[in-house]
């Protein structure tokens, strides 16, 4: 097996070489972080997918991983040379080795949101994309609205963090493919008391909250009624003070245009109780807070207290 250090790898993009820089861990970890200009291929799928994206069985390719401490880089090293790929090297430093030097890494925004917030990818609702969310804590991992779509990347990506995993549910129908977690790893799910005979709830909460819930000191719940009359009246917010977040559910979601989902002209019966709801989004107001996340539609990702407060000002004369 060939080699190629740190350096070496590094004057090579430098110097913008033709060769492919070849992650080989499952996508959950590529997008939390990955080197420069590197692709993708889990060293699983490669008998399915190399011969597809890297048709030239002549053309360098460079494999990694996490470092030292991980072998996906070696098992998709193997995994090439049986399709026989003749010019592969392993870079067995990996991400660990790339970070000490002092190189830089790259982070989707669209998927890290904060150094310890990760939004899940392809996520769907009954075939409407949706957002489900990790958050890594000291001490335990949470959870919010999902996985949807627990896959085996998604679950090896989980149990990576080795420490106990907590799930919350901003509403009832929100549970996704949670019973695997709680079933495989003990994962405890976490639902307000008055979603608890929600009519789409597929799981079973560990516990039932109340008011005033809070995680730890940095993560605490804030009761949010109005979104969807008759199914959510337990509907809750999540806020997170370090990050300045709110995941806000169904109850707040961003559009296309970077503004607030208008509720008030959502007309297509997941509207709720308008009045409840609009009440429950002035109450956001009191916190500090910069991004919205919500499980339906858009993140707001930039400046999401000025633009709350631009939709409430719209509607306050209107609505007292």
């Amino acid at each position: 097996m060939k080699e190629i250090s740190t350096k070496e790898l590094k004057k090579l993009l430098e110097n913008k070489e033709k060769f492919i820089l070849l992650d080989c861990r499952g996508i959950d970890y590529y997008l939390w972080e990955h080197l420069p200009t590197s692709l993708n291929i889990r060293w699983k799928y490669i008998q399915d997918q190399a011969p597809k994206l890297i048709p030239d069985k002549k053309t360098l390719i460079i494999t990694y991983c996490d470092g030292f401490t991980c072998n996906a880089s070696i098992r998709c090293y193997k995994n090439l040379v049986k399709l026989g790929y003749k010019n592969i090297l392993e870079y067995s430093g990996g991400i660990a080795d790339w970070k000490a030097y002092g190189y830089e890494t790259v982070k989707d925004p669209k998927y890290i949101i904060a150094e310890n917030v990760y939004r899940f990818p392809n996520q769907t609702y009954y075939g409407e994309e949706v957002n489900s969310y990790l958050i890594e804590e000291d001490d335990f991992i949470l959870l919010v609205d999902g996985p949807q779509q627990l896959t085996e990347e998604h679950e090896d990506f989980i149990s990576y963090f080795d420490k106990p995993i907590k799930i919350f549910l901003s509403h009832g129908p929100t549970g996704g493919d949670v019973k695997e977690l709680q079933k495989k790893y003990k994962a405890k799910i976490y639902l307000h008391k008055k979603d608890a005979t929600n009519e789409w709830l597929t799981v079973k909460p560990d516990l039932l909250f109340e008011n005033h819930f809070q995680f730890n000191n940095n993560l605490k719940v804030i009761h949010s009624p109005g979104h969807s009359p008759g199914h959510s009246p337990g509907s809750s917010v999540l806020y997170d003070a370090k990050n300045k977040i709110l995941f806000t559910g169904d109850h707040i979601e961003g559009n296309e245009k970077g503004n607030i989902y208008d509720f008030f002209n959502h007309q297509d019966g997941t509207e709720g109780k308008v009045e409840l709801r609009f009440k429950s989004a002035k109450k956001l107001m009191q916190y500090d807070f910069e991004k919205i996340l919500p499980f339906h539609y858009k993140m707001i990702l930039k400046n999401a207290k000025n633009v709350l407060s631009t939709f409430i000002k719209k509607y306050e004369n209107l609505h007292h």
